[in-house]
């Protein structure tokens, strides 16, 4: 009798998707801008001028970068904006940070000393968004205009500046081996380019028909969803795509290692829907977020990272 009251409770878990737990919960008090996870440690940006360096085991701080206050327009100090941050191999850090009077600097941080160097600064007018890094010399930006550049660090040198798109920029991510990135924008395409080059390689379309919030690239996999409540998942290969519907504006998206799984923001209720691409067949949704989901990291198949803009970052796992 035990064991069939046992069994029919997993089945009926099973039915209603009940796949993921989540076990902790962390609070960093201002909105989460982005996360990036190198081994063991979690690299998180926020509003209020800081990226902090976690430890995924103990979901403790391990460092936090204070980035110096800025002026507005009317000379108030303030905490300058946190837009994106990226880990090297080697463990320095890229960052978009907002700078005085409405500008943006391209932040470079090497970890043997802690030393915050400017590499853009914000009297260049490059209205940056997102830094990934190439290799341990070369980032790739995107800025608001649809550009992507290519720089390098030691010298500070911007080897090309060009347009990928003719919309307002939204989102871009790399490929796993550093040669693609993917950007997409107001228009619903996606627009991938070669990094060496920054020639334009091909577009993704005909999924997203409105302004995209996200963009991710995994396994030859690319994602995307945004205003007009759709996401999408292309192969790269084929540029055919399949396209999954959530209930609200679809600020958070992340594709997992595999790309088969896919999760984003599903309703207004803040729920997260797990879809797994293959099958089209929601695995889970994952609730309990009470603010904006804005970033949502799988770290392995079976572990996702969710950041939402009240500063709490939610730990899923199965």
């Amino acid at each position: 009798m035990i064991r069939t009251v046992v069994f029919l409770l997993f089945f009926i878990g099973a039915a209603y998707g009940k796949v993921f737990k989540n076990t902790d919960i962390l609070d960093l008090k201002s909105a989460i801008t982005e996360i990036r996870a190198k081994d063991s440690k979690l690299y998180v940006s926020v509003e209020l001028g800081k990226i902090y360096v976690l430890d995924i085991g103990t979901k403790k701080v391990e460092k936090v970068i204070q980035f110096p206050l800025i002026e507005n327009y009317i000379g108030e100090k303030l905490e300058p904006k946190v837009f994106s941050v990226d880990v090297c191999s080697n463990g320095n850090i890229i960052s978009v940070v907002e700078g005085s009077d409405g500008t943006r600097e391209l932040k470079f941080i090497t970890v043997k000393d802690g030393v915050i160097h400017t590499i853009i600064p914000g009297k260049e007018r490059i209205s940056m968004t997102k830094a990934r890094f190439v290799d341990d010399n070369h980032v790739i930006v995107a800025t608001t205009g649809d550009e992507i550049l290519l720089v390098s660090l030691d010298d500070k040198k911007i080897h090309y500046r060009k347009t990928v798109g003719m919309s307002t920029f939204s989102d871009m991510e790399i490929n796993d081996d550093k040669t693609l990135v993917a950007v997409g924008d107001e228009s619903g395409d996606v627009h991938i380019a070669d990094i060496k080059t920054g020639d334009l390689v091909k577009d993704l379309t005909g999924i997203n028909v409105d302004r995209l919030f996200n963009v991710d690239f995994r396994n030859g996999k690319v994602a995307s969803s945004g205003r007009d409540r759709r996401v999408a998942v292309y192969d790269l290969e084929t540029g055919k795509g399949k396209r999954f519907d959530g209930k609200f504006l679809i600020f958070g998206l992340g594709l997992s290692p595999s790309a088969r799984y896919v999760a984003y923001l599903y309703n207004d209720q803040n729920d997260v829907a797990v879809v797994d691409v293959h099958t089209g067949n929601r695995i889970d949704m994952l609730t309990g977020h009470k603010y904006t989901v804005s970033v949502i990291l799988f770290l392995d198949e079976d572990s996702i990272v969710i950041g939402c803009d009240d500063g709490k970052i939610f730990f899923w796992r199965r």
